[in-house]
């Protein structure tokens, strides 16, 4: 096996290791007002206008069913609103209210703190190194 090959294999299992562990913490001992995929769904509502049902579905990679009960589940605690497409009155789209709005603030306040633990074992050369690697990675994808 070429050496490249390994490295490449390294880099996947330490790219599942930090998923993992960055999910475990989001998970643990955290309150939370909405589940991990209710809160990746609000966050696409929150950057996506008129969006519906299938396009969010595409994005998370879900079933339609998933997502509507992921959304209705939104919409029952009052971060979604559901409105009419003024273009086509039998098409819905949605809307983040108010307290969505509120959560996302919050998720965003609670995210930047547990990264900024996690990448406290960079310091801020080897931090603004890892950010250029990552760019470079995503502008290829």
């Amino acid at each position: 096996m070429s050496n490249r090959k390994k490295l490449i294999e390294e880099i996947t299992a330490d790219f599942n290791a930090i998923k993992n562990k960055i999910h475990a913490k989001i998970m643990h001992g955290q309150r939370r007002d909405i589940t991990y995929s209710q809160q990746f769904a609000l966050l696409i509502v929150s950057q996506t206008k008129d969006l519906g049902i299938k396009e969010i579905s595409k994005m998370l990679c879900t079933s339609s069913s998933a997502t509507t009960q992921l959304v209705n589940e939104l919409v029952k605690q009052g971060f979604v609103i559901r409105k009419t497409n003024s273009k086509d009155r039998r098409a819905l789209h949605l809307v983040i209210s108010k307290k969505g709005q509120v959560q996302i603030v919050k998720a965003k306040k609670q995210n930047t703190k547990m990264m900024s633990a996690l990448f406290y074992a960079l310091n801020d050369k080897e931090l603004d190194s890892y950010i250029k690697l990552n760019k470079k990675i995503l502008s290829k994808i």
